[in-house]
């Protein structure tokens, strides 16, 4: 899955929206002060609110329990421990979308992440732009979650729907050459139109390649 530099930088993610220049409720958390302090810069560049600053995910995820913000922007690695460890924690009592600064070293261990806990990651050294972009698309994707727990019964079948409905979107992505809100749209025009669940048009795509038409096989 690509970075948000590179979806931002290749076109494929669109930033002029009214979500993308208001102004965020932001956790920033990371265990190196240097690196921090670079983040915490470039996000006050884009109007954005720095709520808390954290150096361990003992005090992230006290800061979560306390006061949740609306996105959290953390490091990996912390004195105390492992930072998406510490985002599985905060999400069993609170919902809260993520975005992840690492390096090319630890890119495997972020990207498996993505399926579950983490919705977005930038490659350090990040700019405003990088941010701009990410906290666009990691808002845009949280709603998209938001929606699917709606026509799920718990954050479980919620986490697994979203899974499938990236799948989906990829394959539509790659197939159509459309942008990754296109490719949401469509699946969503498609659950209306054929009166099924997202997660069912998801299943569709990743077993057909392709959207289904009004001759969706609701039993398959």
């Amino acid at each position: 899955m690509k970075s948000a530099n590179q979806l931002a930088s290749t076109g494929e993610l669109h930033i002029d929206s009214p979500m993308s220049s208001s102004s965020v409720d932001i956790l920033l958390a990371h265990g190196m002060e240097i690196t921090r302090k670079n983040v915490q810069d470039e996000i006050e560049k884009l109007g954005h609110n720095i709520t808390k600053t954290s150096s361990t995910t003992a005090e992230t995820i006290n800061h979560c329990r306390d006061t949740p913000p609306q996105l959290i922007v953390s490091g990996l690695h912390f004195p105390d421990g492992d930072g998406i460890d510490a985002l599985i924690t905060i999400s069993e009592f609170e919902c809260i979308p993520s975005i992840v600064v690492t390096t090319v070293a630890d890119l495997d261990r972020v990207e498996k992440a993505m399926d579950d806990h983490v919705m977005a990651y930038l490659i350090d050294p990040v700019t405003s732009d990088d941010l701009k972009a990410s906290i666009h698309l990691v808002l845009r994707r949280f709603e998209q979650f938001q929606e699917l727990n709606d026509q799920v019964d718990d954050l479980k079948g919620a986490l697994e729907t979203r899974k499938k409905l990236e799948r989906a979107k990829g394959i539509l992505m790659a197939n159509e050459g459309i942008t990754e809100e296109e490719a949401y749209l469509q699946i969503r025009s498609a659950a209306t139109s054929n009166r099924v669940k997202i997660a069912d048009i998801a299943d569709q795509i990743i077993e057909k390649q392709q959207i289904p038409g009004k001759d969706f096989d609701k039993a398959s």
